[in-house]
């Protein structure tokens, strides 16, 4: 087997059955790291992603992030799953509100930060928590680059959850740390999100992105790979957005 850097490592990447979700556990499972996929509603795409040849070894978990009890399981249902302790948290899933939704205004308000937030950090407590005596660990936070074009007044459900999502981000890094180390991968216009009418919301166009191109999962996965391999980064935010957080808010 050739010397892959992620051999010996447990992965749980939350949301791994599609879109970059799929591609993260696809890019962990080629670097030598067993995983976890989970998924709420998507059972046969994780499936099929456990079952990719990509993988050392893969199984699935079922779980509703919007649940605070079923998070609070996850991390040991994962570890129960493959038998041995999860040492890299991935927190790719998300929920994310149709194009001007507020706050005020959502059918569930506090489902953005149950699951954007919430989630997030109640596992990575959790894991760091369930490691070994001198084991280290790795969290890995998607955020959204907007963080830095975002007014701290954003009223969207959304926007504040990953405006909060990014503090913590920092937060987790201090309080977890030395032995786990947090860091945030921040994106741009990788894939439209599909909105909770089903439908594809446009990309940032090409013309105001200072690399003139959409980037691609694969690129955050190879991102994903840097970070968890990196004993030196801690704290950080990676920006995976051709440069979009540097040009300010987008111009209609």
């Amino acid at each position: 087997m050739p010397n892959l850097p992620l051999v010996g490592t447990r992965a749980l990447v939350t949301g791994g059955a599609v879109r970059i979700g799929r591609e993260l556990c696809l890019a962990l499972g080629r670097a030598g790291a067993e995983v976890v996929v989970h998924f709420r509603t998507s059972q046969d795409e994780a499936s099929r992603v456990a079952a990719d040849p990509a993988h050392v070894r893969a199984v699935t978990v079922q779980a509703d992030l919007g649940d605070p009890d079923q998070v609070a399981e996850l991390i040991p249902r994962a570890a129960a799953a493959l038998g041995k302790p999860i040492d890299l948290l991935v927190n790719n899933a998300s929920v994310y509100d149709p194009p001007g939704a507020r706050t005020s205004t959502s059918p569930d308000p506090d489902l953005n930060r149950r699951v954007n937030v919430l989630a997030p950090e109640s596992l990575a407590r959790a894991m760091a928590a369930a490691l070994p005596a001198e084991a280290a660990g790795c969290v890995v936070n998607l955020g959204d680059s907007r963080v830095i074009t975002w007014p701290r007044e954003a009223d969207s459900a959304y926007a504040r959850s990953k405006l909060e999502l990014h503090g913590l981000t920092r937060r987790l890094a201090l309080e977890l740390a030395p032995r786990v180390r947090v860091n945030e991968l921040a994106l741009g216009s990788v894939l439209p999100p599909v909105t909770v009418e089903g439908t594809d919301y446009e990309h940032v166009k090409r013309n105001q992105i200072p690399t003139g191109r959409h980037d691609t999962p694969a690129e955050v996965a190879h991102a994903l790979l840097f970070l968890a391999a990196n004993p030196a980064i801690t704290g950080q935010t990676v920006y995976i957005d051709g440069g979009r957080h540097l040009t300010g808010p987008v111009k209609e």
